[in-house]
Order: structure tokens, then sequence, then C-alpha cells
């Protein structure tokens, strides 16, 4: 399935054409990460905006001309940031 939607993981790897699935497999993996790089960024390839998502559960919406400004918001848990990205897909 084609979607418009990419992943870029804490490591450096990235994900085209994300799906769910991928989405689910990357929290498992970030899960497993240390501090530094637990984290992914989830965008979509025609707008100009992306989500980052920390081990800690903060929540980044970064978007503007030069993907300049953010809003933040706190998750309370993995399952949160499951429910989050459902909505989101």
């Amino acid at each position: 399935m084609t979607t418009s939607i990419w992943i870029e993981k804490g490591r450096g790897d990235s994900v085209e054409n994300a799906t769910f699935d991928d989405i689910k497999t990357v929290i498992e993996e970030t899960i497993k990460m240390d501090e530094e790089h637990g984290a992914f960024w989830v965008g979509h390839m025609e707008n100009k905006f992306v989500l980052e998502v920390h081990k800690n559960f903060d929540l980044f919406f970064v978007y503007g001309e030069n993907q300049d400004e953010q809003i933040q918001t706190k998750l309370d848990n993995w399952e949160d940031v499951k429910h989050f990205f459902k909505m989101y897909l």
C-alpha cells in the first residue's frame, strides 16, 4: 500500500509509505532505545509538518515555512501514542 507518510527513526533509519503497523513497530523499537536515541518523527510528504515523539511521551507538532514553529504536548503512555497515530492516519 502506498501512503504519503514517512517515518524517521532515532538512529537514522527511515520508512517510506509508512502504515500504522510501521508506527507500532517503531514504537516498540523506541521503547527499547536509550534516551538519546529514543525518538522518532512522522511526516507527510505533501504537507509541511512533522510529528516528533520522544521516549518520555513528549509530542511536538513541527510546522511552518521552514519547519521552525512547534507546539508541544505530553501524552501519558505508549497506548496514547498509538491511539494518537491511529487517529492521525
